[in-house]
């Protein structure tokens, strides 16, 4: 799952891309991404998850430009709307940066292999959840808000 940042409301996008490795259900639901920034003084990266129905969408936060959609089967969806909160692992690269090395020392040992490093963190994000969606835990808007949540009555 690939897909391009943006630059809407006229704002510098660090992001050029993010590729979804894997999503897996652990303790929580757990989401390895490699993120592709434009150069390596790219540093900006502010990550956000709302919930739509089944889907999980991965926007920016300062221009709210969405990055990648990821499908959710049922027991993805039911642990999301439990947690309200997703892991996400982040590998950042940089293209021309992190390519293939075609000519690597054959001893690693002597310290002349090429190995470049690679920024990678790890952190645990809230899911907004946005109503209208079809969730299980009956969450409604009242009044018309779409961004105000309300728990179902008993």
């Amino acid at each position: 799952m690939t897909s391009k940042g943006g630059a809407s409301l006229g704002l510098v996008v660090m992001v050029e891309s993010v590729v979804v490795n894997k999503v897996q259900v652990r303790a929580t639901l757990v989401i390895d991404t490699d993120v592709w920034m434009h150069t390596i003084n790219d540093f900006d990266f502010a990550p956000r998850f709302h919930l739509t129905e089944s889907n999980l969408v991965l926007s920016e936060a300062s221009d709210g430009s969405e990055l990648a959609t990821i499908a959710l089967d049922d027991e993805m969806l039911e642990m999301v709307e439990r947690d309200r909160s997703v892991d996400l692992r982040v590998k950042f690269l940089v293209h021309g940066f992190h390519g293939h090395l075609m000519d690597i020392h054959p001893i690693i040992a002597d310290g002349k292999a090429k190995k470049l490093a690679e920024s990678r963190w790890k952190s645990t994000l809230p899911v907004e959840m946005i109503a209208g969606s079809d969730s299980a835990s009956g969450t409604v808007a009242a009044d018309g808000d779409a961004n105000t949540m309300h728990p179902p009555s008993p």
